[in-house]
């Protein structure tokens, strides 16, 4: 896997140019072809027909990979008159973002609404277990993030050099091997620490009584699964960096789709409950990154052709020729500086995540202090919170991308800003309305026990204006990481984290209220962080006269010490 990682050099960062879909043409060739050469039994064609549409799927997808690595370089002049519509352009570009996005909590949606279909008790094992697993995407999602950091700056320009493109392509091969060893090495430690030490982990996130048997099996399973989850944080990161969310989106579509599959076959057919959830997630985990793994080598083998013929030409001299096969090799001392700035970028965005994950795991702790019915109740509604999230979760991707693209343009990057906040709102209602819709008339698709969809009701208030919060606070938060705040954010969420612990434990302790308190301290969590934004919405533009503005430009203009000179919320 670690050499396939240097398919990410076959491209750099370059504007593609969409090419006109592929016709189905291609399936009905291999069909025709194996009507021509085999003759059948007439029991085997429904066979013969997912056969042919698997491979066609997987052909379709390595081919759209090539269509959208055609290169069509763009002056930063000739993309804004292209793109006038900021709002539009926010909005094409978020739609195979969430396609890819939101294929992992799909998953657990589909595992709950499996599991839940035969038993309430590996229903609630579901919450703690499940939980666990959440925690550690979200917190070591920092893999994804700085992997685009690192490979996006890589960007191939016409008038580049032979030896400057393979010079950035070996930078961006070598940032996407990084992220592939930390991602090993994290996903080796943490699933020797969870079979290790599966139930005391469990035990920290409120698993106790009857349902720890379950909870342990589900989590064990799972754990043989961290390494590909942490390993496609990269693959998504990078593709995210070279504009190409149609690769992710594909793959893991498809692996919700086998995910769908197993967890019917597993948990219908054969019973096995809690631990055919975990197979199925694990399993179609690791189909996925396959699927990314096939594009990733048609890359490498790319940029290995092009590297030879550019050592091969009579118009590259030998003194260069040198040079680019000293730029090509990955040097030790040259890793270890990939690494290095992985920590540098990676930093702040763990310590964010970390109190981030720390509020969920504190609200789901205080669940299962009120019974296993309640805590079914509450999976049931975290889950569905969490799928629905990651509809607004695409416009954090566009802060960080093409906001963070527009920084030296100051008039483009407000425009972007708008159109961001404006989908935000969209986003927050329609989650919104999905959320009574799904807590009122359809908690019948996750569960068939009439005292949990009963207990779903009274938390559809709360869950749905946290829908709108949470819109508005991921999209803040992926301007700031665009605007080069990124140092703000631990901040803002360390406080959020101390307010709602207050809420939380006085709610739950000083009022009978119950699941309902839980759900009133994550409102609380949502609208303390979306304050704080503003706040910090409203020093900066007081300060420098407008918002958003580039911090990190206005650091070496010197217009002031952004470390000391911001407020509560300062970089650092």
């Amino acid at each position: 896997m670690v050499a396939q990682a240097s398919a990410f050099v076959g491209t750099g960062h370059v504007a593609a140019r969409r090419q006109p879909a592929v016709s189905s043409g291609g399936c009905l060739r291999v069909c025709a072809a194996s009507n021509l050469t085999h003759r059948t039994p007439s029991r085997n064609r429904a066979t013969r027909r997912v056969s042919c549409s698997v491979a066609n799927t997987v052909a379709d997808l390595t081919t759209s990979v090539e269509q959208t690595e055609t290169v069509r370089e763009m002056t930063a002049t000739e993309q804004v008159e292209t793109k006038q519509d900021e709002f539009l352009e926010v909005l094409m570009f978020c739609i195979p973002v969430v396609g890819s996005m939101i294929s992992d909590p799909l998953m657990g949606v589909v595992d709950t609404a499996c599991v839940g279909k035969v038993s309430t008790l590996g229903l609630a094992a579901l919450g703690p277990a499940m939980n666990v697993y959440l925690f550690l995407a979200n917190v070591f999602g920092f893999l994804g993030t700085s992997t685009a950091a690192l490979i996006a700056p890589n960007q191939l320009h016409p008038d580049d050099s032979p030896e400057e493109r393979v010079a950035k392509n070996a930078r961006a091969r070598g940032a996407a091997i990084a992220g592939m060893i930390l991602a090993t090495s994290f996903g080796v430690l943490l699933s020797t620490i969870l079979l290790a030490r599966t139930r005391g982990v469990l035990a920290m996130f409120g698993a106790t009584g009857e349902i720890l048997e379950p909870a342990a099996q589900y989590t064990a399973i799972r754990a043989f699964g961290i390494t590909g989850m942490l390993l496609s944080f990269v693959f998504h990161g990078a593709s995210m960096a070279q504009g190409d969310p149609r690769t992710p989106m594909i793959a893991f579509s498809l692996a919700g789709l086998v995910n769908l599959i197993l967890d019917a076959f597993l948990i219908f057919r054969c019973n096995m409950d809690v631990a055919g959830a975990a197979i199925a997630t694990t399993g179609s985990i690791y189909f996925g990154l396959f699927l990314m793994g096939i594009v990733l080598a048609r890359r490498f083998f790319r940029a290995r052709r092009r590297t030879q013929s550019a050592l091969q030409s009579d118009e590259v001299n030998l003194k260069d020729k040198r040079k680019i096969r000293k730029s090509e090799r990955l040097s030790p001392a040259a890793l270890m500086g990939y690494l290095k700035n992985f920590g540098q970028v990676g930093f702040a965005l763990l310590l964010r995540q970390v109190a981030t994950m720390l509020t969920y795991s504190m609200l789901t702790f205080l669940a299962t202090r009120s019974g296993t019915l309640a805590l079914a109740t509450h999976q049931v509604s975290l889950q569905l919170f969490w799928l629905l999230t990651f509809l607004p979760e695409a416009l954090s991707v566009c802060g960080q991308t093409l906001v963070g693209s527009a920084r030296e343009m100051p008039e483009r990057m407000s425009k972007l800003v708008t159109a961001i906040l404006k989908l935000a709102g969209y986003a927050g209602i329609g989650a919104a309305l999905l959320t009574c819709v799904a807590h009122i008339w359809m908690p019948f698709l996750f569960t068939s026990d009439a005292l949990v969809k009963a207990g779903m009701i009274p938390l559809t208030g709360f869950a749905a204006i946290s829908q709108i919060l949470c819109a508005f606070v991921v999209s803040f938060d992926g301007v700031a990481v665009g605007t080069g705040d990124i140092a703000a954010l631990p901040v803002i969420n360390a406080v959020s984290f101390l307010v709602t612990a207050a809420t939380a434990f006085a709610l739950c302790n000083l009022t009978n209220l119950g699941l309902t308190a839980v759900w009133i301290a994550l409102t609380v969590a949502l609208g303390t962080r979306l304050l704080l934004h503003l706040a910090r919405r409203t020093y900066i533009k007081r300060k420098f006269g407008r918002w958003p503005v580039d911090l990190e430009q206005a650091r070496k203009a010197d217009v002031t010490t952004i470390g000391t000179n911001l407020g509560p919320f300062a970089a650092a």
